[in-house]
């Protein structure tokens, strides 16, 4: 199993209306999606973001869009492959803040 650390929480995670651009987007570690809730997510509308842990089948994770934004290793999950990932992804929050990267 793969494991990524992103800003969200509750599955399913939906998928947009036609037209409309949807992915979401993981780090692969608690601290640097610290770094981008911190940072970039939480400016935009002062609400408090949950971190959470997400588990999925290597086989899901080799077809997951693997790139670097702002430095650190970012996963997207496109909107083709929403619905296989609300069924095979484990979920766990984080109940600690971990001090964001830079």
């Amino acid at each position: 199993m793969m494991s990524m650390e992103g800003d969200v929480f509750g599955l399913p995670w939906r998928i947009c209306p036609r037209g409309a651009w949807e992915t979401k987007l993981f780090t692969t570690s608690a601290e640097d999606a610290a770094f981008f809730a911190r940072n970039i997510l939480f400016p935009l509308d002062q609400k408090p973001l949950t971190i959470v842990a997400v588990e999925v089948p290597d086989s899901l994770a080799s077809r997951l869009v693997h790139f670097t934004t702002d430095g650190k290793t970012t996963i997207a999950v496109e909107r083709n492959l929403l619905s296989e990932f609300n069924a095979a992804a484990v979920i766990q929050p984080l109940y600690f803040a971990p001090m964001p990267t830079s």
